[in-house]
């Protein structure tokens, strides 16, 4: 945002700007969001890992999806072909679901201050 907003990064904020575009950057880089204490998601290019460990009553706001069904346990969607998030693909990929919950498991540790210096 601060990029967007042409606001110089603090040294003492950590961050680098989201591409405009996949040709914007040759370093693609992952996105992680966590929320409550066991939910969690992870986009590394085309596939988004989400978790949901708890679920609140809370109905959605009007526009948004609502996932209720799809967010028990651990999904996997490949946002190239699916962007509504609508089909979940961790039982035939196994291997994209292992791999994105090891990013989030070394960023988690990383943002927690045990990552590397």
């Amino acid at each position: 945002c601060l990029h967007a907003a042409g606001i110089e990064l603090p040294e003492t904020l950590d961050g680098r700007p989201i591409p405009k575009s996949r040709n914007d950057s040759s370093d693609p880089r992952s996105l992680f969001w966590r929320w409550g204490a066991k939910s969690y998601a992870v986009r590394s290019c085309d596939w988004k890992l989400l978790h949901k460990g708890t679920f609140s009553n809370r109905k959605p706001t009007a526009g948004i999806v609502n996932r209720k069904n799809l967010s028990t346990g651990t999904r996997l969607f490949n946002l190239r072909e699916d962007i509504g998030e609508s089909r979940d693909l961790a039982n035939e990929h196994p291997e994209i679901v292992e791999r994105l919950q090891e990013l989030y498991a070394d960023w988690s540790k990383d943002v927690a201050g045990g990552g590397a210096e």
